[in-house]
């Protein structure tokens, strides 16, 4: 048992080696308090210069902003040059990295095995789809839909829950990770996924749930993304689409609908981390989410999107706003497909 400990954080050791180093950058807090300093804020996130991780939607709200241990004195005196004071929210991304995969590998070395994921911690793309596989092969509830395939040939894959496919029932659908750094939106996922099919037949909200709808989730939106966050990049945004006249790669997914397309809070910058990307549904991640729903036109009653950034589960049944809570869930914007 001592071994396999120790191989654990051998491993996550070596996987955290071999990332971008974020020891030393910041993440500062700003709140633009006249229209003026918010259209800053928005003009400054759609260049490529700094990392937003967080943009206000209307003046009083704050933003979260990464900088580099060289970028922190020229961007805070842009800020002040703007009169806007900040603080400090995180101190040390790179050191907040390295405790997530601490804390991951601990649960990786308790985990005992009686479910077939540990859904209370984070998991590769390959975890994750052979989860949705063993479900499918083990669960007379769950099949799997593979809605399209990534730029690097990764499916995206729709897991769906039915305790009767054939009566074609009203279905609520969920993507997760089109933001390839946000693991909290797949980890909600999976755990949704997993309190309905552990709870069915036990749980007579659940059943119930079940008997009346369709769930259909695609726990990883953004595969090519997602993989990069955990091989390269912890806090890369985008997919991995290589852009043609740049040098600069990805598209940010969740801006490529033709809802807003080019609008306010995108860029049409390619090293901007919401760039746009060439036309509404150019990428390959946000068609396969318009085709899945579009599948199942006239019978979506709710389209979800798992985002990281404001709490809303208004939304949800009360068994799953618990969890649902520490990430986003916010209406689908983007289609117009008569759901």
């Amino acid at each position: 048992m001592k071994n396999c400990i120790l191989l654990v954080f051998g491993l996550l050791a070596l996987a955290t080696a071999a990332k971008l180093n974020y020891t030393g950058h910041k993440v500062i807090r700003v709140i633009p308090e006249t229209k003026e300093q918010l259209e800053f804020l928005r003009d400054w996130e759609s260049s490529s210069e700094i990392d937003f991780w967080l943009l206000p939607s209307s003046a009083g709200r704050f933003a979260d902003i990464r900088v580099s241990p060289e970028s922190y004195a020229h961007v805070a005196a842009r800020l002040a040059d703007m009169k806007m004071s900040h603080t400090v929210h995180i101190a040390d991304v790179g050191e907040l990295e390295r405790q997530e995969q601490h804390n991951m590998a601990q649960r990786i070395a308790i985990f005992n095995g009686e479910k077939a994921i540990d859904v209370e911690n984070y998991h590769t793309y390959e975890e994750v789809m052979a989860y949705l596989a063993e479900l499918a092969n083990t669960n007379p509830l769950v099949s799997t839909k593979v809605g399209g395939t990534s730029e690097e040939g990764r499916d995206i894959v729709q897991a769906i829950i039915s305790s009767d496919l054939s009566a074609n029932k009203p279905v609520h659908f969920f993507d997760c990770n089109i933001h390839a750094r946000e693991w909290i939106t797949a980890a909600t996922c999976v755990w949704i996924i997993d309190q309905i099919t552990t709870g069915y037949g036990s749980d007579p909200e659940i059943t119930s749930l079940v008997d009346q709808y369709d769930w259909k989730f695609v726990p990883i939106a953004n595969p090519d993304g997602y993989a990069y966050t955990w091989n390269t990049d912890r806090n890369w945004r985008k997919n991995r689409l290589v852009n043609n006249g740049s040098t600069c790669v990805g598209v940010d997914a969740n801006r490529n609908f033709p809802i807003g397309f080019a609008g306010s809070g995108s860029s049409s910058d390619p090293c901007s981390g919401t760039y746009h990307g060439i036309a509404a549904f150019s990428e390959r991640e946000a068609s396969a989410l318009r085709d899945l729903i579009a599948a199942d036109r006239g019978r979506v009653k709710t389209a979800i999107s798992m985002l990281w950034q404001v709490v809303s589960a208004k939304s949800l049944p009360c068994t799953l706003q618990a969890k649902t809570s520490t990430s986003d869930a916010i209406r689908h914007p983007h289609l117009n497909l008569g759901c």
